[in-house]
């Protein structure tokens, strides 16, 4: 069976479409990491946390509180100034096309 250019072409747009659509899809991952609380900035809404990353090696987090970020204190809703840095801490983010967009932050 023989393919037309057409055929051919279509096959090749259907291929990039879905390549461009894989990084989109990433971005709705959601990671939840343990880490160490290394600032708090109150008047801009932002946090930085130092993670390990699968081979062990440390990562900063570092991002806004979106609108509506759930700040755990000992189990209590709290607010960032009611965060210490450097305690420890569960973070869960996602990446976005601006960086990183923090939405939980969990201090025990």
């Amino acid at each position: 069976m023989r393919m037309s250019y057409r055929s051919i072409g279509i096959a090749l747009v259907l291929l990039m479409l879905s390549g461009l659509l894989l990084p989109v899809h990433a971005q709705d991952k959601i990671t939840t990491q343990h880490g160490m609380l290394t600032a708090v900035d109150d008047q801009n809404q932002t946090i930085a946390v130092q993670v390990l990353k699968d081979d062990g090696q440390p990562m900063t987090v570092a991002g806004p509180l979106v609108e509506g970020a759930v700040v755990l204190i000992e189990g209590h809703t709290g607010g960032l100034p009611d965060l210490v840095v450097g305690e420890n801490v569960t973070i869960q983010w996602k990446d976005t096309p601006e960086g990183v967009s923090i939405l939980a932050i969990e201090q025990r």
